[in-house]
């Protein structure tokens, strides 16, 4: 496996801070890693306007999939990353504590949720787990969803496909999924598929005018660019 790295600071040599300008360092390490093959010097820009960054954007967030900018002001530094959403069913309560070695679940609360997409088939295309935005109020309310348990193992309980939530996301990666059909005794594994996890996947709010149909959570809402990343990759 090749691993290629991306700097965008000097921050220390030996032990002893780089006290320099950013366009010192940045010129000095485009110098020193000139003739690298794996390791390259982030692209750095001072844009004039709101306009020029929008462009930049444009070049290399979406252009040319960079996950994002590192902004500086002064000495005030934070990063801008590119966000989408999508509606997702819940097929499952992870039993696994999502706050350390805290067992939440053993006192009646949900820490994450089990989530997945249709095909036009109806089937069920797993995309993985979210915490992010379950509040302590929300850990407890949401226990009521053991009300449609249909099953249960080591690491899930799985219920009834009902309920829909909106997600927010800050990028897709391929990955391979696992596609359930549903019986009469619960969700039954039929395959695997190529398709998409989210990555920094937050709730933003359940969805009671949406239901668990294709219209709805289809896996059409995946952005063609990564389903063409992923039959590429596939």
């Amino acid at each position: 496996m090749k691993v290629h790295i991306g700097i965008w600071d000097w921050i220390k040599t030996d032990g002893h801070e780089v006290n320099q300008p950013y366009e010192w360092k940045y010129q000095e390490l485009q110098e020193i890693f000139k003739n690298c093959i794996h390791v390259n010097v982030l692209p750095f820009f001072k844009p004039n306007n709101h306009a020029e960054i929008q462009t930049l954007w444009k070049i290399y967030v979406e252009g040319q999939s960079y996950e994002g900018f590192v902004i500086r002001n002064n000495h005030e530094i934070f990063k801008l990353k590119p966000h989408g959403d999508i509606d997702v069913v819940v097929i499952a309560i992870n039993k696994q504590s999502s706050y350390g070695k805290k067992n939440l679940f053993s006192q009646q609360m949900v820490t994450s949720l089990h989530v997945a997409l249709m095909n036009d088939k109806g089937e069920f295309i797993e995309i993985g787990d979210f915490a992010s935005g379950i509040d302590a109020q929300l850990r407890k309310a949401l226990w009521k969803l053991m009300e449609y348990k249909i099953a249960e193992d080591d690491k899930h309980v799985w219920i009834k496909p009902f309920l829909i939530a909106q997600i927010e996301y800050t990028d897709l990666f391929p990955s391979k999924n696992k596609v359930y059909k549903l019986t009469s005794e619960g969700y039954k594994k039929i395959g695997e598929t190529n398709l998409i996890r989210l990555r920094h996947p937050r709730l933003m709010r359940f969805r009671p005018d949406k239901n668990p149909v294709p219209n709805d959570i289809s896996i059409r809402q995946i952005p063609t660019k990564y389903l063409i990343e992923v039959n590429t990759n596939g």
